[in-house]
């Protein structure tokens, strides 16, 4: 009976935490992100910069998805590190791969987000370049793994980049 209390304690008393994790929902990301190819992932993904923008717009929210897009491909970069350690030899040579080309897809949101600091008349085609060889990073990373048919540790990973590159499409040109 003393360990089922001490559970119900411990779940009331860490409700408050969990329910501040996630980040609010902000009603004008989420307008500009209904129009894009995954509406959920667009929104989730770009409210937890929303703080950083007096003003929502397509512009805006690009520039959170592009940040939100870096900071997955980071997070990705890293479990190749952790994954290629135990891996054989063939699949660690392909995380190392996937690696270099999260590091690549990193570079290219810079590129993207300077862009659209510089707001001169070739933003939109350098946002819309960058976001495609995301893309093909992506692809990149698939590849290897099924060349040796075996299953992607990235593939989650890749998913979420593919589609959020496909959101950084739509916003892009909503701008």
């Amino acid at each position: 009976m003393k360990r089922a209390t001490q559970i119900v304690l411990y779940l009331l008393l860490s409700y408050p935490i969990w329910s501040l994790a996630s980040s609010p929902i902000n009603p004008a990301v989420s307008s500009v992100c209904s129009r894009t190819h995954d509406p959920k992932l667009c929104t989730s993904s770009s409210s937890k910069y929303v703080g950083s923008y007096p003003v929502i717009n397509a512009k805006a929210v690009l520039e959170m998805h592009l940040r939100a897009v870096s900071k997955r491909a980071s997070a990705a970069q890293g479990k190749t590190v952790k994954f290629a350690s135990t891996s054989p030899p063939n699949v660690s040579s392909a995380l190392r791969t996937c690696g270099m080309l999260y590091s690549n897809i990193i570079d290219l949101i810079g590129v993207s987000l300077r862009a659209i600091d510089a707001n001169d008349g070739q933003t939109k085609s350098m946002v819309q370049i960058s976001v495609m060889q995301v893309r093909q990073a992506v692809q990149q990373c698939d590849m290897s793994f099924q060349k040796m048919n075996v299953k992607n540790p990235m593939a989650r990973f890749d998913n979420s980049l593919m589609k959020m590159s496909l959101n950084c499409d739509d916003l892009n040109t909503m701008m």
